[in-house]
């Protein structure tokens, strides 16, 4: 639907600034990767960080990043690591520029970076986490619950109010095999 409009590409060294910037403008400050751990994951794993360019602006409106771990569940530690050839993806931020929300591109972006990682013989699961207001969306592309995590990440809310915190998601399929 978006490809004639939007080009789902590696990040380069040069995008790093105004994906920090995006970064700090979509999640609140004590969840949002600071430009040194954006820096780091670009660093480490260069091959899990796209951005998508909307193509007749060449602006960048977009990005997905992730980083590898040995781990089934996402835990505090696997978040600030990466082990090359690991078999699940962990997808740390998915943002679109807030004037492009609301119109399918972050779905469509999402789905994209997901059939490229695909195509990676090594990956078995694609996991990251979610809070509860999010999880119908990633459902919409693709992801399914696979368990209450135990990570907190940015504000923990009370147990009474235990349907804002974080949820872990995976991918259902990743090579046409069931992921966990």
């Amino acid at each position: 639907m978006y490809e004639q409009d939007f080009a789902l590409i590696l990040a380069q060294e040069s995008d790093l600034c105004h994906i920090s910037n995006l970064e700090a403008e979509s999640y609140p400050e004590d969840e949002s990767a600071s430009p040194a751990t954006i820096a780091w994951r670009a660093q480490v794993a260069p091959e899990y960080m796209y951005v998508l360019l909307c193509l007749s602006s060449n602006l960048i409106v977009g990005f997905v990043n992730g980083t590898c771990v040995d781990d089934e569940s996402i835990s505090h530690s696997s978040m600030s690591s990466h082990v090359v050839g690991a078999k699940n993806l962990v997808i740390h931020s998915v943002v679109i520029d807030q004037n492009y929300r609301r119109k399918g591109i972050g779905q469509y972006m999402l789905k994209a970076y997901i059939e490229k990682m695909r195509k990676v013989s090594s990956l078995w699961k694609i996991s990251l986490l979610a809070k509860r207001e999010l999880v119908k969306f990633y459902r919409s592309c693709g992801f399914s619950l696979d368990e209450i995590s135990n990570v907190a990440h940015g504000k923990v809310y009370p147990s009474s109010d235990s349907s804002k915190n974080i949820t872990n998601l995976v991918v259902d399929r990743i090579f046409g095999m069931k992921c966990r």
